[in-house]
């Protein structure tokens, strides 16, 4: 049996009860059902994740006799990718309602149909459904393997050595294996994606190969094309060098040791400038008109209908919405990375009840809207602090988490930027986190410690946002936009912390634009001059609850911003 949950607002309960402990709100759409109890007031249903009530929004599924089958390449079939998908007894709305398809699944396809509103696809013996959003058809043989290509230093290649690689449909270990790379090969790379478990090379159409050893080589453009017996010799080098590094680091007061551990620094440079060219995070070919950063700020678990001051709300947009209008801006030759500056999980002092929408449903959002990257906000460091303790495996899971001023026993949390080459364009994001607002810390030199973790401010900050900046420019990027969770305005709260936006900008040089967030409120955009004397844009901010979103456009030099704050905004390309 199942149950079909129509609104977002319907409570998680621990029992078949009204004054049973809430364990958060069930996702929108179709749940399997383990047992049903039939309360005074509601028919209960209990679903994987606890028990809801039969409200009004509440609809058992009947089920349907045609069942799903496995992707099949030589056969017609439609990949299902949306939820409540009707099966009708003929290809028309009028149709009787026999069922519904099952979600994140295959359907064969015996006959096709089109209307006025729909194609419609025969799935079974007087079995029908729609081609609405999210169902994919797909023919038979459609699918062709790339063909592997002569070694070329111009172009983005990989290197497939002596290894059986499977070729996925999309960069995860669960998407459709869709054949297998040749060995002792090179492909032609289309993009490139970081994921939590693998760096991932796009090499064709449905075609993702990941790195999982030192038999998949990526080899950038322009780079020195090194044989893979020579790249782990050298591989082996550093190890060796690193190790004696360690070894005689604690003897610095020789002269000999002084000659010796320069000597060494430069080789490892040597090694590292010859085969280690710069990796992106993230890397496409193509050229575009125009290149964007779509932002979200202080988004407080909107998308679960909830607001900081605890009442229930509709937010204007939703992480699906920006996802979709950065395909929207794609169509029209306009290249956008989603990005956000932190706070975008609720507040809450109930870690227990509130982890599943707290945080862990907020963190596989972002990750389905595939965002380039995030910052740590304070709501996000309360978590990690104060919270569950698994909460550091739900942010590296997230896998675009970014921030180079938070330090755990004096090493940095996460990557302090992200990167992105796309068409002639190279593109970095340097992440700024903040910590609890409301926490205890003690500051010295600055830098505030918490426990086991660190948090640049003032001048310290400065000097290690510098320290990007002057690394990036070295390797000839052209737009580099701090996201910071913080901004322009003393917030009474956290007053005592001494960074600002402003102040950020006035001590360094080489940003392009600033991205803020934290106070919760939409703001305009203003230019502030850097330490160098260069015009330095602080974007909108875009306020809170995902009631607006900003666009960052980067074009000929020229840089603006502007907010999404109406649905008919999405209209506007």
């Amino acid at each position: 049996m199942k149950i079909r949950i129509n609104t977002s607002v319907l409570r998680i309960r621990a029992d078949h009860s009204t004054t049973s402990a809430s364990l958060g709100f069930a996702k929108q759409g179709t749940h399997e059902v383990l047992e049903t109890y039939n309360g005074s007031s509601y028919k209960w249903y209990k679903i994987k994740e606890g028990w809801v009530a039969g409200i009004d929004e509440v609809k058992e599924v009947e089920e349907s006799a045609i069942v799903p089958v496995k992707e099949d390449k030589s056969k017609d079939q439609i990949y299902i990718g949306t939820d409540s998908l009707r099966i009708r007894t003929k290809p028309s709305t009028s149709g009787e309602t026999v069922g519904y398809c099952e979600m994140d699944v295959f359907y064969n396809v015996y006959d096709t149909k089109k209307d006025v509103y729909y194609t419609w696809y025969k799935i079974g013996e007087d079995a029908w459904c729609a081609g609405v959003n999210g169902v994919k058809y797909h023919p038979a043989n459609e699918w062709v393997s790339p063909t592997p290509v002569e070694a070329d230093n111009s172009k983005n290649q990989v290197y497939i050595g002596n290894i059986s690689l499977k070729i996925r449909a999309s960069y995860s270990t669960s998407s459709a294996q869709m054949g297998l790379c040749e060995k002792d090969s090179n492909y032609n790379v289309l993009a490139v994606r970081k994921e939590s478990d693998y760096t991932w090379y796009q090499i064709g159409e449905k075609a993702w190969i990941a790195q999982i050893d030192d038999g998949v080589i990526y080899y950038p453009a322009g780079s020195s094309r090194i044989a893979p017996q020579l790249k782990a010799e050298l591989n082996l080098l550093k190890l060796n060098i690193d190790t004696a590094l360690k070894c005689v680091e604690k003897n610095r007061n020789t002269e000999l040791y002084e000659v010796l551990y320069n000597k060494t620094l430069e080789i490892n440079k040597y090694i590292n400038d010859y085969f280690d060219p710069f990796e992106y995070d993230y890397v496409d070919e193509k050229e575009y008109d125009e290149i964007d950063l779509l932002y979200t700020t202080d988004v407080h678990g909107a998308w679960a209908g909830y607001s900081l001051d605890g009442n229930y709300m509709t937010p204007i947009f939703s992480y699906q919405d920006v996802a979709n209008y950065q395909k929207k801006l794609e169509k029209n030759n306009i290249k956008a990375l989603l990005v956000d500056a932190g706070d975008w999980s609720r507040p809450s002092k109930a870690y227990n009840d509130y982890l599943n929408t707290g945080i862990m449903y907020p963190a596989e959002e972002m990750k389905k809207a595939k965002y380039f990257m995030t910052t740590y906000g304070n709501h996000e460091w309360r978590w990690s602090q104060y919270g569950q303790a698994d909460t550091q495996s739900i942010l590296n899971k997230l896998g675009c988490m970014c921030a180079c001023n938070l330090f755990k026993n004096g090493k940095l949390l996460y990557a302090p930027y992200k990167t992105a080459k796309i068409g002639s364009k190279r593109i970095a994001v340097i992440g700024i986190g903040y910590p609890s607002a409301n926490g205890a810390g003690s500051y010295s030199d600055g830098i505030w410690t918490f426990g086991e973790y660190q948090f640049y401010d003032d001048t310290r900050l400065f000097n290690q946002v510098q320290k990007c900046i002057n690394t990036l420019k070295d390797n000839d990027f052209d737009y580099i936009v701090a996201v910071c969770h913080m901004c322009k305005s003393t917030y009474e709260s956290d007053s005592r912390y001494k960074a600002r936006t402003d102040s950020l900008i006035q001590n360094t040089n080489g940003l392009t634009a600033v991205i803020q967030g934290h106070y919760n409120f939409a703001t305009n955009a203003e230019v502030i001059k850097d330490k160098g004397g260069n015009r330095v844009l602080l974007a909108h901010e875009a306020g809170a609850n995902l009631n607006s979103f900003g666009r960052l456009k980067m074009k000929d030099g020229n840089i603006t911003s502007y907010l999404l704050d109406e649905r008919s905004d999405l209209n506007v390309i």
